[in-house]
């Protein structure tokens, strides 16, 4: 789900609160900016989980910049059922305001936003908020907690009496029966902070811009370059304020992570084992399966036809569009592991467009996320499930799955092939690409992907010849045949599961029911069927994204798959579907085993038989959700 943050221009304010936003809620939502423009004519509210509105600190007594038709958008969002939070705003009752004539005149004429609810027959317009000079707050109480925070010193010019006009409301204000207060300034007492339903949704507004920095009110350009890439100064400023912006967002519904949102200072190794606090991709390796260690060989020397050995110069550079990538000796890899993985980290080492990648197996304690022998020992065990046996082995020496390219966090799996045209035209296919966690990762248009905690993340590359027998029209069916795949691997680890050795008759009924609920959404999201209070829900836990390059007669073609199998709420993952004593331990090792087999012998298929989608048919429309 999306939080959007309402951008009609460009300024630090809005770049602060899209960082502080996304270092509390990544990756259970994605924070984006969303332009007037978009509001207007993108699909944006079905998968909004909260829109974000925020006042210059710098403006006092303003109405919001949402106006017009734009404005009539976000209202409706929130009258059907959505969340909007104000952050620097407080709000006026419509007819209750005195000295607001011109707000309201244009409320009445229909140009600025405001909120209606209807039950209670209320109407309340936001307005950015002036701390009073004549008895100034120091504090905010935040109601339910009972906690008490420090507010920052501000520098901007008050409007007079401001504070003590707000007050003059209050008592209107709280009679209104949709309206809760949250939190209060002291010693004023004034409404720091409140809440209302409107319609079925809901609103909140916070008086303190409590996603800024709390010893800055006004950041400029200067401040906002100062920040360091992974955003430590900002947050400990932020601090103090924090628990005040956690409550308005769980006013809200919006579920916020336990984990701490504060990255660590050790100067230590770091390790991935959950969300990460670095801002900068750590090195990948590139190997092969345990019985076949040649094929590391065979790719690098198809990569780099000019040199006759793996063993010369190292790294070996290939300097891309979008990338460079460096191919590091296996002996200088615990060099460079601990070069990125320990702090201080040098500019030049956290440049986010050098790729290193070192050729050897890795030690599981640089990949506590990823095993990669449980990984191997259930590929084959999948091929064999799926008839795929070694002497289908094709020509090029190796099956997908048997060359892994593994990162714990990288840019992006997908973006690391499609945008570099030399390294993806360049390297002997296939290449399976696998992550824990990506800082940049890609759905379908624009979107971005949410990279949580227990995410299969996986980009794997093919390579077709043009002619006759395989046209570029065919192209198409590549996204059905992935996410066939996908929900078929699934299938087949839930199937698993209830046809071990220690497995009861009720337990392989249990799972072979599970896997029903797994179903594509046209033309290739993963959606599953989980059981509510409410009944049924349908949830995105996974998609799947093709992209293709032409030249030379042939196309490469990469196919980009993310989905949720351990992840937790607010996202709906695999795991969620099963009771405890039936999760697998390494289940995300499992199951890309599972997809990448079953995906293998469809693509050779479909291959054979001239890219027609014909064999597939039947059992992508039995696996399809209906609407």
């Amino acid at each position: 789900m999306n939080v959007l943050v309402y951008a009609d221009v460009q300024s630090p304010e809005i770049h602060q609160t899209i960082t502080t936003l996304k270092r509390i809620l990544v990756p259970h939502y994605t924070v984006q900016p969303i332009s007037t423009d978009s509001l207007l004519t993108q699909p944006w509210q079905p998968s909004c989980a909260l829109f974000v509105l925020t006042a210059s600190p710098t403006r006092h007594q303003e109405a919001t910049s949402l106006t017009g038709n734009a404005a009539g958008v976000v209202e409706k969002y929130v009258e059907s059922g959505g969340s909007v939070l104000g952050l620097g705003y407080d709000v006026g009752k419509s007819g209750s305001a005195p000295g607001f004539g011109s707000d309201l005149s244009m409320l009445r004429d229909g140009k600025q936003f405001r909120l209606h609810d209807k039950k209670s027959g209320n109407t309340v317009y936001p307005r950015s908020f002036s701390p009073s000079t004549e008895t100034p707050s120091t504090h905010v109480h935040i109601l339910e907690s009972g906690t008490t925070l420090a507010l920052p010193v501000h520098s901007s010019s008050p409007q007079p009496n401001s504070e003590s006009e707000f007050e003059s409301e209050v008592t209107n204000l709280e009679n209104m029966s949709n309206l809760t207060v949250l939190a209060r300034f002291e010693p004023s007492n004034a409404i720091a902070g409140l809440q209302m339903s409107i319609g079925s949704g809901k609103a909140a507004f916070w008086a303190e811009r409590v996603d800024l920095p709390s010893t800055i009110t006004s950041p400029d350009a200067a401040f906002v370059s100062s920040v360091p890439s992974n955003g430590s100064q900002a947050q400990e400023q932020i601090r103090p304020l924090l628990p005040a912006l956690t409550h308005a967002l769980q006013s809200l519904g919006i579920l916020v992570p336990a984990s701490d949102v504060h990255p660590s200072n050790a100067s230590k190794p770091a390790t991935i084992t959950s969300k990460p606090t670095l801002s900068h991709p750590l090195p990948q390796f590139l190997f092969s399966r345990p019985k076949e260690p040649e094929i590391v060989q065979d790719f690098i020397r198809a990569l780099f036809p000019a040199s006759h050995s793996t063993t010369g110069k190292s790294p070996q550079v290939l300097e891309d569009t979008d990338d460079t990538f460096y191919f590091h000796m296996a002996e200088k890899g615990e060099k460079i592991w601990l070069m990125f993985t320990s702090a201080p980290l040098r500019t030049k080492t956290a440049d986010t467009t050098a790729k290193h990648i070192i050729l050897s197996l890795p030690p599981s304690s640089y990949t506590p996320l990823f095993d990669s022998s449980v990984f191997f020992e259930a590929l084959q065990d999948a091929r064999v499930e799926v008839n795929a046996l070694d002497d289908n082995t094709p020509d090029n020496g190796w099956s997908l799955g048997d060359l892994l390219l593994y990162g714990p966090l990288v840019t992006s799996t997908q973006t690391m092939f499609d945008k570099n045209p030399r390294f993806l035209s360049g390297h002997p296919v296939p290449l399976l690409s696998i992550a824990s966690y990506q800082l940049q990762g890609r759905g379908r248009g624009k979107n971005e992907w949410v990279s949580p905690g227990g995410c299969l993340m996986m980009s794997f590359s093919l390579r077709a010849a043009l002619g006759p027998q395989f046209g570029a029209n065919r192209l198409v069916f590549v996204q059905y045949l992935a996410a066939l795949a996908v929900v078929e691997g699934v299938r087949a680890v839930f199937k698993a599961l209830g046809s071990g050795t220690s497995s009861t008759a009720s337990s392989a009924r249990l799972s072979s029911g599970l896997a029903d609920k797994v179903k594509i959404k046209w033309p290739n999201d993963i959606y599953v069927e989980l059981d509510t209070e409410k009944g049924v829900e349908r949830k995105k836990i996974g998609g799947v994204l093709v992209n293709s390059s032409f030249g030379g007669g042939k196309v490469d073609i990469v196919v980009g798959i993310g989905l949720n199998v351990l992840s937790l709420p607010p996202l709906a993952s695999i795991a969620q579907l099963l009771p405890p004593d039936l999760r697998p331990d390494k289940v995300v090792e499992h199951t890309a085993a599972s997809i990448i087999a079953t995906f293998d012998v469809m693509w050779t298929d479909f291959l054979n038989n001239g890219g027609s989608f014909d064999p597939f048919m039947e059992l992508y429309l039995k696996r399809w959700m209906h609407s």
